[in-house]
């Protein structure tokens, strides 16, 4: 019984190094770690994490081009504090004015230009009769009337500013598809601040500002998926570290 044993023994072939099972490339390893904590803490990684726990530096006149940013943000995300895509329709109406006085800037501009050629292509004759052209002014200018009180290039006006709108709030990660009623916009707006050339202009200035600081800080971009509230631009004027601003946020871009 115990020869048998022995000899079953014996037969086994003796084991070869080379058979033996190689570490797995994917396993915990005390080489692993060190090469992760390496990564992590040189190049992007660490300036990402040196960033996150910094806070937003303003110069003076960055910060008081903020501040116009914030107070435009607020006038344009509602009673919510929160700018949505659902907002454009009201933001449209509270433009309204801004709108109308760069339409007719526009429309009086072409007019003019328009007067102008009519009174050059009249002949030697009708230029030395009438120098100033009165019937060509009338003319003209009873047309420029017309194009000032023509809706469509009110619509048309409406219709730019959404597009830059739509621009805008894709680039902060949300998405246009829905609808947009001009009229119920314009009598919402009736209720809330007026909004000029100049507050979007301070809003965008702003917005791109902050982007273009928390690149330098190594921070990735992030999105406003369900919107931008008013407090994140709050909290970073008010030097919130960067990383408490993640909760604003949702998604990432390297």
């Amino acid at each position: 019984m115990f020869g048998g044993t022995e000899k079953a023994e014996k037969s086994q072939p003796a084991p070869n190094p080379a058979d033996e099972k190689q570490p797995d490339k994917g396993a915990f390893s005390l080489g692993n770690l060190s090469d992760g904590v390496s990564k992590l803490f040189s190049g992007e990684g660490a300036k990402m994490i040196q960033g996150a726990t910094q806070k937003f530096d303003f110069e003076k006149k960055e910060r008081e081009r903020a501040e116009q940013g914030l107070a435009a943000l607020k006038k344009m995300a509602g009673k919510d504090g929160i700018l949505t895509p659902e907002d454009r329709q009201n933001i449209i109406g509270q433009m309204d004015a801004a709108l109308t006085a760069e339409k007719n800037k526009t429309v009086n501009s072409i007019a003019g230009a328009k007067i102008q050629e009519a009174k050059n292509n009249r002949g030697p004759l009708r230029k030395a009769l009438f120098p100033n052209a009165p019937l060509v002014s009338k003319i003209g200018n009873k047309k420029r009337l017309e194009a000032l009180n023509d809706p469509k290039h009110m619509q048309t006006a409406r219709n730019q500013a959404l597009g830059q709108l739509n621009q805008g709030f894709k680039e902060m990660g949300m998405e246009t598809t829905g609808g947009v009623n001009f009229q119920q916009g314009l009598q919402s707006a009736r209720s809330m601040p007026s909004i000029s050339l100049e507050d979007t202009n301070a809003f965008k200035d702003t917005m791109t500002m902050v982007r273009d600081k928390a690149k330098a800080m190594g921070l990735p971009q992030g999105k406003f998926k369900e919107g931008l509230p008013v407090a994140f631009l709050e909290d970073v004027l008010a030097g919130k570290r960067a990383f408490t601003l993640h909760k604003y946020q949702s998604g990432s871009s390297e």
